[in-house]
């Protein structure tokens, strides 16, 4: 529903530790609507995982980001954020 209300020009970047196969499943089962190519997955550990800063800036036009934040819910995605200089949102605070 959000990537449907947000402009075309939104990309949803998303970042994902773990057994990659897992992962792509997960990612799958989300079901989300891809339009435009505005959803770019990095699983980071294809190269490094989280906490190191790898996977964030492999992520496509990563320089042009304006006020990025991070949404998580573990002290590792906080680590993740502290090391690259970004705000995180902490979703488990929600439940």
């Amino acid at each position: 529903e959000f990537l449907n209300k947000v402009g075309k020009d939104f990309k949803l970047k998303i970042i994902t530790n773990g057994n990659i196969h897992q992962q792509k499943n997960k990612i799958q089962s989300l079901d989300l609507e891809v339009k435009d190519d505005n959803i770019e997955v990095v699983f980071s550990n294809s190269t490094k995982p989280k906490p190191s800063s790898i996977s964030y800036f492999s992520l496509d036009e990563v320089e042009r980001f304006y006020k990025p934040i991070y949404v998580g819910d573990s002290e590792l995605d906080r680590e993740f954020c502290n090391n690259i200089g970004i705000n995180y949102y902490d979703v488990s605070k929600l439940l």
